[in-house]
């Protein structure tokens, strides 16, 4: 870093080794080109359900750290998502671990957790250690209220094990009329080592929205979990702005531990903490997911999802990112694993707490890439290090959490409503039709994409559907229909109106989506 003493005489012994050292130069060649391929594939090679999208977006957080020479300066919430990430072998970046990818009806799920016969606690076996299961909800956003919580969407959750550990990432959505901006970071405020990280010029600290969503901003829930001692080792709320995160934890690392965390800090964190204590709840209950995958195996099918890596064509540059990595990176589609919804109408459910205690004996400090810690019996461990400490200021909480056994879940009827059209032009050949989505009556929706100036002629409705999360529901019928798609910027398609009919009436009532 440049702030460390000799900075400028490291660099120039760098610089004279690679001059000089013809082997140690062609290390560093094939060190930068994998780490483009790795930054350029991982970026593209999901299948951009929820869970994806954002644990490529930290990734990329992170890795730009390293990139520029931060990479000891991690965001605290790296203390929880470091679980999900691996350093690579040659390149100077990290990597996601092996990902599993799953879809399916929130209700049909928690449906599953109420039932007599479901154990209340998750055993470590039952998850493959550091694989992540991203569990995304089927389709569009689950609307659900939670006790505190009326306007509220869940989008899917991502759980990975190490060890007798399980960190759990939650993506939520809230409504933006909750939303309470941040004020304006002051970089005094910032140690000198950290102020590089943050933007230039004043920074936007307005909700940033949920998916292009107009009504949800984004709230990310993490924690980790012990489930031999069952206890939560720390939590995690992310309030997301266009341009930061409000970041609420009882994480011990985040203050030095040379220095009494602020009174007022704590206190204010620990009460936000318990008040959304049912966003922590409901997320744990993500932990029987491989239960009820064992009782539904058979309803799960195979939808393979192209990834951003399939329209990226082969140009030069491509191809060359591409002969730089193995084969397990550069992925064209992936298999997303999906179960039809089953329940045909929401029903209020009371979901079992889990009965997690509050860690106080100590807490995990992150480490250096590379470096080694110790973990609770003194047996090394690569990243961490185990820091006994008696956290009397954690115990607080446990008065503050609501007693009741049981957490009530009831879907939300505000549903967002609207139509799934196909149109066409005169001027368009034969057999070419578009397919879109609209909130608001489908004519007048040709109408205004008739009046723009790259239409050559009028847009007249053939066939909608009236349907429930019509964005998900179009964006189904782009992706399995992707390979008849003009182009991928335009929402044309070049195939007969019967088999357009069929595949959407198929994605429609597979969903559950039909409004009548």
């Amino acid at each position: 870093m440049p702030e460390m003493p000799n900075y400028d005489t490291f660099i120039a012994a760098i610089k004279q080794r690679e001059t000089s050292d013809p082997a140690h130069r062609a290390l560093m060649k094939k060190m930068r080109e994998r780490t483009r391929g790795l930054n350029y594939a991982i970026e593209r090679n999901g299948p951009s359900l929820f869970c994806d999208v954002y644990l490529r977006n930290f990734l990329r957080e992170f890795n730009s750290r390293i990139y520029r020479g931060k990479g000891n300066e991690q965001p605290t919430s790296f203390n929880v998502l470091r679980s999900f990430v691996e350093p690579d072998e040659i390149a100077m970046s990290l990597n996601l671990l092996e990902e599993r990818f799953y879809q399916f009806n929130l209700f049909d799920y928690i449906d599953f957790v109420t039932g007599p016969t479901v154990s209340s606690t998750a055993q470590e076996a039952d998850f493959e250690e550091l694989v992540i299961y991203e569990l995304n909800s089927l389709g569009a956003f689950s609307s659900v209220s939670l006790p505190g919580f009326e306007s509220l969407i869940f989008c899917g959750a991502a759980l990975v094990r190490e060890g007798n550990e399980i960190s759990i990432l939650g993506i939520f959505g809230n409504d933006v009329e909750n939303f309470e901006p941040m004020d304006q970071i002051d970089p005094a405020s910032i140690p000198a080592q950290r102020r590089e990280l943050l933007k230039e010029g004043a920074q936007d600290h307005s909700a940033e929205l949920l998916f292009d969503s107009d009504k949800f901003y984004p709230l990310l829930v993490m924690s980790r979990i012990d489930l031999s001692s069952h206890t939560t080792q720390v939590r995690y709320l992310l309030h997301e702005s266009k341009d930061a995160f409000r970041v609420i934890t009882d994480d011990p690392t985040i203050w030095d531990q040379h220095f009494k965390p602020p009174p007022t800090n704590i206190t204010y964190s620990l009460k936000e903490l318990s008040k959304h204590q049912h966003l922590f709840d409901f997320l744990n209950s993500m932990l029987q997911f491989p239960s009820f995958y064992q009782k539904e195996e058979d309803g799960f099918y195979v939808e393979r999802h192209p990834t951003a890596l399939k329209m990226s064509g082969g140009a030069t540059e491509i191809r060359k990112l591409k002969s730089s990595l193995e084969t397990h990176f550069w992925l064209n589609y992936r298999d997303v694993l999906t179960l039809p919804p089953r329940l045909e109408t929401a029903k209020n459910l009371e979901v079992p707490r889990p009965d997690f205690k509050i860690e106080t004996r100590g807490y995990w400090k992150t480490l250096a890439m590379g470096a080694v810690g110790a973990d609770r019996n003194g047996n090394p461990v690569h990243g961490k290090t185990w820091v006994v400490e008696h956290l009397s200021w954690r115990e607080a909480t446990a008065s503050e959490v609501t007693p009741s056994a049981t957490f009530t879940v009831n879907q939300d009827q505000t549903e967002e409503v609207g139509f799934v059209y196909v149109m066409r032009s005169a001027m368009h050949g034969k057999n070419i039709f578009k397919i879109g989505f609209t909130l608001h009556d489908p004519e007048d929706r040709a109408a205004s994409l008739s009046s723009t100036s790259g239409q050559p002629d009028a847009l007249f409705v053939v066939v909608t559907w009236k349907v429930r999360a019509p964005r998900a529901i179009e964006k189904s019928v782009h992706r399995e229909l992707g390979q008849y798609r003009l182009n991928d910027r335009r929402e044309f398609f070049h195939l007969k109106l019967e088999a357009i009919r069929k595949k959407i009436d198929e994605i429609v009532d597979r969903s559950n989506a039909r409004v009548h």
